[in-house]
């Protein structure tokens, strides 16, 4: 995995890369700042082209979430989603919230 901007950006070529994370600092603004819209654009757009998956970091906002849909991102992470948590909880979240293998056989 990749964050751009980093002394890493060879990478890119080097690599065989699988993910392109974007930095929570393009993210924070994005709804503000027409700069950073337009770079997590350019770098969805990027992730697209040299088909990875693409990851928006730091996403804390329903609106952050929109906005980065409709910029063609389908993956996320932030505090919108969840805390950091330990081991045990989320384990216990896990069993809470999300249906067994088993119930998902057809």
């Amino acid at each position: 995995m990749v964050t751009l901007f980093t002394p890493a950006r060879r990478s890119l070529q080097r690599y065989p890369l699988t993910t392109l994370k974007i930095d929570r600092g393009f993210i924070q603004h994005i709804l503000d700042k027409p700069r950073d819209a337009a770079i997590a654009k350019a770098l969805i757009g990027l992730g697209c082209d040299l088909g990875l998956e693409t990851v928006a970091e730091g996403i804390e906002t329903s609106a952050q979430e929109d906005a980065l849909l409709a910029l063609g991102c389908r993956t996320a992470q932030g505090y919108l989603y969840g805390r950091p948590m330990p081991y045990a909880a989320v384990l216990k979240f896990i069993e809470k919230n999300c249906l067994p293998l088993s119930s998902m056989a057809g």
